[in-house]
């Protein structure tokens, strides 16, 4: 959809826009990707928190992870404790992967941190 590629792209303006014009946030494409998971996937923080605050589903997971575990593997402080405090569950997994798992991984220690802060 236009507003997945706006997102993949980091183009904040054409988001803001296609959000303000009604675009549906929570679509998903063929690998059920939606915007806020390409925005993070992209290292589009910004992108990821306008899109949770307009309404984008925290819980949701693409064919593989879910959005906390994408901003965990990518290093995204700032989107994982945003996503954490919007009602990401922190312990979600599939294929045997959690946030807490995946950060530790990619050697991410604040987010570590904060995920067993937090419950995990």
């Amino acid at each position: 959809t236009p507003l997945i590629y706006a997102a993949q792209g980091g183009y904040m303006d054409v988001v803001q826009c296609l959000v303000e014009s009604g675009a549906d946030i929570n679509i998903d494409n063929n690998w059920n990707k939606t915007a806020m998971i390409e925005a993070i996937s992209n290292n589009h923080d910004d992108i990821a928190i306008y899109l949770i605050e307009h309404g984008a589903q925290v819980n949701n997971f693409d064919s593989y992870y879910s959005p906390l575990i994408i901003a965990s593997k990518q290093g995204l402080d700032n989107v994982v404790k945003y996503l954490v405090a919007h009602g990401a569950i922190v312990d979600a997994k599939k294929y045997d992967t959690t946030a807490l798992k995946t950060a530790s991984q990619h050697g991410h220690l604040n987010i570590v941190q904060f995920l067993i802060e937090n419950g995990a």
